[in-house]
C-alpha cells in the first residue's frame, strides 16, 4: 500500500507508460506547500516539472500540475469529466484516464473521448521571479 503502490496501480492501468509523479499519501511532496487554503508550487524543486510535458499528480487535492512551455504552468482539475477518475500523465504529452482511456493534451484539452470536455483549469498564478505558481483554493459550493 501506499505510494508505490499507487504508483504502480496507475502505471499498470496504462500499459506501462510512466506515471505522474505522486504525492506521499496524506500529504504534500516536496516543492509543495500549503500558504492558508492556498497550494504553492517550487516548480524548481519538483523534478517532474524540469521538463516540458511534466506533471505532478496531487491526489489528495485531485489537481495535477503540468509544464504547457518553459514558462507556462498550469493547474488542472485532475477528476476526468466523463466517470470522475484521477488522469495521469501516461507518455509525457497526454493525460489519460485508466478508466475508459479518455485523453487530454497537458493544458487540458480534450484528444479523445468517451469525455466530451476538457479538465477543468484550476485558478493559479506563475510568477517566474520565485519560481513559484500559487494555486488559489477551489470555490466552496453550495
Amino acid at each position: 500500500s501506499g505510494p508505490a503502490a499507487a504508483l504502480a496501480t496507475l502505471a499498470a492501468c496504462g500499459g506501462g507508460d510512466p506515471a505522474p509523479a505522486t504525492a506521499p499519501a496524506g500529504g504534500l511532496p516536496a516543492g509543495v506547500t500549503r500558504d492558508g487554503s492556498a497550494l504553492v508550487v517550487r516548480v524548481a524543486a519538483v523534478p517532474e516539472l524540469a521538463r516540458v510535458g511534466g506533471s505532478l499528480l496531487l491526489p489528495t487535492e485531485r489537481a495535477i500540475v503540468t509544464r504547457v512551455a518553459d514558462a507556462d504552468y498550469r493547474a488542472l482539475d485532475a477528476t476526468c469529466p466523463h466517470a470522475g477518475s484521477l488522469v495521469g500523465n501516461r507518455d509525457g504529452v497526454l493525460l489519460v484516464c485508466p478508466a475508459h482511456g479518455s485523453a487530454f493534451d497537458v493544458a487540458g484539452a480534450l484528444v479523445r473521448g468517451p469525455a466530451e470536455r476538457g479538465l477543468a483549469r484550476l485558478p493559479a498564478t506563475f510568477d517566474g521571479a520565485s519560481g513559484t505558481l500559487r494555486i488559489a483554493p477551489r470555490p466552496t459550493r453550495g
